[in-house]
């Protein structure tokens, strides 16, 4: 219920590694300003998702597609 049923692991993953970066002694992020922050989140959150694997062939078959297009 707390994720609504999707990406079940992957959120839980995420939640877990947010909560544990409000540890200073943790925090590999205490030298970014919010923006970078905000940036470096958003990343994570999206390459943690598509490791789901209703997301992750569609998101591969993209990748491969944009790695053999000339450009």
């Amino acid at each position: 219920m707390r994720y609504n049923d999707k990406s079940i692991l992957e959120n839980f993953s995420l939640a877990q590694f947010f909560l544990l970066l409000r540890d200073e002694s943790l925090n590999i992020l205490e030298g970014l300003d919010s923006e970078q922050r905000a940036q470096f989140r958003s990343l994570v959150v999206s390459m943690v998702l598509v490791t789901d694997m209703q997301q992750h062939f569609s998101f591969v078959g993209f990748a491969k597609h944009k790695l053999e297009s000339p450009g």
